[in-house]
């Protein structure tokens, strides 16, 4: 697919309108917040009328070699992450998932994260963000409120779902591991990494595993369901921009969390805006670090969906650790960092105990806030704003 008032601007410029790029004074009159924006910011954008995954098949097909994941080491391509992504698809098909169905994605920042948030989109399922570090009640209340059907999770939590699985929908869980995409080294060494860590229990087994037909291990069921050869899935009902996409639930803060329906041209939006307000970032040289969650609102949408929008390689990092994000920044020199204000203080003061690595760039990186206007923090560049759900 591909929509001729985006494919003609090389950097993924947004296509606005005249009327919009003039800007005349009635207009700024009764809507003042747009004084604020910085020069080159849109008023309006105009949408494609293509379901979320539309990102993902444009950039596969515009930039396939081009890097989408890096994780410890590993690189996955964009081809790939498609490839992936449509055989995910085919795997819950395969389960019975319908349009419409809920698939919860219990994951961390991992390779399977994309793969199966994708995925679970171009099935026509609808993908319910879940902390994978829930607790047995908060768990067994989204789950039980969301209906999913399906939950894709780690298998260290498993015990937790156990234990309220009677008292949800689910048919079936997928089980995966955040070893599972580590190059061959650390994958070998990820259980002795794993020794010293509480995980609850009592611990899944082989047995439990062979024994359950309703549990199965996600790289089994991706190596199983390679399709026709064409690497494209084929939903049995086309899924349209109007259609439920994401049941994202809210912190519940003032009283039991609740699940927002977002449709994929809502998401689709949401990536669009954010490419507009960054104005400095060039389709398919961006590398973005996320650390924000992706079962987060602000993760999903600036770390993910901004990403593949914008064709840039996300480096994944599993859980936030100052001197972790530090490495990676140095590795890998990203260009955008979506983050909350601990994290970015965190940060500089764990960059500040070692001397100025002269491998890091000394170009301004895009750090994306969540509260404010726009400040320069030493050489980078701060763009703050906020963003929710509701």
């Amino acid at each position: 697919m591909s929509d001729s008032s985006i494919n003609t601007h090389t950097h993924l410029e947004p296509h606005v309108s005249e009327q919009s790029a003039n800007r005349d004074e009635a207009f700024v009159v009764t809507h003042p917040w747009i004084r604020h924006y910085e020069p080159g910011v849109p008023a309006h954008l105009a949408l494609p009328d293509h379901p979320l995954t539309w990102l993902l098949d444009r950039t596969a097909s515009r930039y396939p070699g081009r890097t989408a994941l890096i994780y410890y080491g590993t690189r996955m391509s964009y081809a790939q992450l498609a490839h992936h992504a449509n055989r995910f698809a085919r795997a819950l098909q395969s389960l019975g998932v319908n349009k419409g169905d809920r698939v919860a994605i219990a994951l961390p920042n991992i390779p399977q994260y994309p793969m199966a948030f994708y995925g679970t989109l171009l099935a026509g399922a609808v993908v319910v963000p879940t902390n994978p570090l829930y607790t047995e009640r908060e768990m067994q209340h989204q789950l039980a409120d969301s209906g999913a059907r399906v939950l894709v999770m780690l298998n260290t939590f498993y015990p937790l779902v156990r234990a309220v699985r009677k008292q949800t929908a689910l048919d079936h869980i997928i089980i995966t591991s955040p070893a599972d995409f580590l190059p061959p080294v650390p994958r070998a060494l990820y259980p002795l990494s794993q020794r010293r860590a509480r995980s609850p229990e009592p611990h899944l087994t082989q047995k439990e595993l062979h024994d359950d037909q309703t549990l199965h291990v996600l790289h089994t069921r991706l190596q199983s369901h390679t399709g026709d050869g064409s690497g494209v899935f084929s939903p049995l009902e086309p899924v349209q921009a109007s259609d439920l996409a994401v049941l994202q639930y809210t912190g519940g803060t003032t009283g039991l969390p609740k699940g927002a329906m977002l449709t994929h041209r809502n998401l689709l939006a949401n990536a669009m805006q954010t490419r507009a307000w960054i104005l400095q970032a060039r389709e398919g040289e961006g590398v973005m670090l996320c650390v924000a969650p992706f079962f987060h609102a602000y993760g999903l949408t600036v770390g993910m969906n901004f990403a593949v929008l914008a064709a840039a390689s996300m480096v994944l990092v599993l859980r936030f650790k100052a001197q972790e994000v530090v490495k990676a920044i140095r590795r890998y020199h990203p260009t955008i960092f979506p983050g909350i204000p601990t994290m970015y203080l965190a940060v500089m003061r764990e960059a500040g105990k070692h001397p100025r690595d002269p491998g890091v760039p000394r170009e301004p990186a895009h750090v994306l806030d969540r509260q404010g206007d726009t400040k320069r923090v030493t050489c980078r560049r701060l763009k703050q704003g906020r963003y929710e759900i509701t």
